[in-house]
């Protein structure tokens, strides 16, 4: 199975009194918990960025509990992941990536885009980074745990949200249709 998720913000103890736990480690290891419940071995999972904060050593010690295998979307907290290699901890690490659900072309990012790759083809955007602060625009999302009340989201999640959404802005039908 393949699931999406961003902003777990492990060992990030403002965050972790923002979401009302008393002491990082509880946050971690109700996070850690929640993911191991919904994610195997073999699973995959799309993670958009704002990880861990801390050290390599903590990036890993977080790493070493999550079952699956972890795709990395960086996030602007993921500095350590940003400035020193650690293929080792992730499956692969990227600053954007496109991939398909279905054969639905679909862009993950860390941040909310107004246009992205295909776009004008009606594809889809998932992204984190705004904790479900902003309104997304067409066939995009936060898959960030706080606008999903700390779940993780499969495919098929993402395919029955996107089917309730309005089609994109630039979506090249709405120009056909209106002889443009």
């Amino acid at each position: 199975m393949r699931f999406f998720t961003a902003d777990t913000h492990f060992n990030h103890y403002l965050l972790a009194m923002i979401r009302g736990f008393d002491t990082v480690e509880d946050h971690d290891e109700c996070l850690i918990n929640i993911w191991n419940s919904y994610v195997k071995k073999g699973d995959e999972v799309y993670h958009l960025g704002d990880f861990c904060f801390g050290t390599h050593k903590a990036v890993r010690s977080i790493r070493a509990k999550l079952h699956g295998k972890i795709h990395l979307i960086l996030g602007n907290h993921d500095r350590t992941n940003r400035l020193h290699n650690m293929s080792e901890t992730f499956t692969t690490i990227h600053d954007l990536w496109e991939i398909k659900i279905g054969n639905k072309p679909v862009v993950l990012c860390h941040y909310a885009m107004r246009v992205w790759s295909k776009s004008h083809y009606n594809s889809w955007q998932l992204y984190g980074h705004s904790h479900g602060s902003i309104i997304p625009i067409g066939k995009q999302y936060d898959v960030g745990l706080d606008n999903n009340r700390f779940t993780l989201l499969t495919e098929q999640d993402i395919i029955n949200v996107m089917d309730k959404r309005e089609n994109n802005l630039n979506y090249i039908h709405n120009y056909i249709g209106a002889g443009l």
